[in-house]
């Protein structure tokens, strides 16, 4: 329990300003068309709509959504969403997978949530609720920014809130390993982690580039409302 309440003295200053940010964005989308988000969601749910079950694949997102959103501006007024040449993501958690993983990959994601809320019923009401007050504000910043896929940063605290609510009544055993197997595993980090960063990075920015030149290229002339915008990709 003290460590639930140490973690949540550490992270509360860094995820309060979020959980603002993200109840202030929630406020601005009961003011229809002043904020681009609903218009994001209601493309994104008709991609979802398109491949319910399994999705359109990992990585699709942003080319299947291109493809959604010329349809979407055919009788609507969209004009919020026009300054944006592209979408990485839908700004919202389980609408981005569902239309990259579909309803199986939600169905995943729910049964790690209901591992979570097990975890916390297991705690006691006194120590499950402070469990999930600490999860609260970023499991509510997912539903409206950045999705863990991208901002590696939340997905980071994430886990080190989940860490102590795990750690109540693990039992603990010594295994003795090898020099060799020490070593291994003090050494391999340190040499992996540095080179997969090095590998994927510079094809990851390459990837991103591409995608962004493509889009604004294809779209910007595709559709009537987004041709009018191409001076300003």
């Amino acid at each position: 329990m003290h460590l639930v309440l140490v973690s949540g003295v550490v992270t509360g200053y860094q995820v309060n300003d979020g959980a603002l940010q993200a109840y202030n964005k929630i406020e601005r989308m009961a003011e229809e068309g002043k904020d681009a988000r609903p218009h994001i969601y209601r493309i994104a749910w008709d991609l979802f709509q398109r491949a319910p079950w399994v999705g359109h694949g990992i990585g699709s997102f942003q080319r299947e959504f291109q493809n959604e959103r010329v349809t979407y501006y055919e009788g609507r007024d969209a004009s919020a969403i026009d300054g944006a040449p592209r979408f990485s993501h839908p700004h919202n958690e389980l609408l981005f997978w569902l239309d990259e993983g579909g309803i199986l990959s939600v169905l995943a994601i729910g049964l790690a949530v209901v591992a979570v809320i097990s975890q916390l019923v297991r705690l006691g009401w006194r120590e499950g609720l402070a469990g999930a007050a600490l999860l609260l504000p970023i499991t509510l910043h997912t539903q409206v920014e950045l999705p863990f896929y991208i901002s590696t940063y939340h997905w980071l605290i994430l886990l080190i809130l989940l860490v102590p609510i795990f750690q109540q009544g693990l039992q603990l055993k010594s295994q003795n390993l090898s020099l060799g197997a020490r070593s291994l595993l003090c050494w391999t980090p340190l040499a992996v982690v540095p080179l997969l960063v090095g590998f994927f990075s510079p094809f990851a920015t390459l990837t991103d580039r591409s995608h962004e030149l493509c889009e604004e290229s294809r779209y910007a002339t595709s559709s009537p409302k987004l041709r009018s915008k191409q001076s300003l990709f």
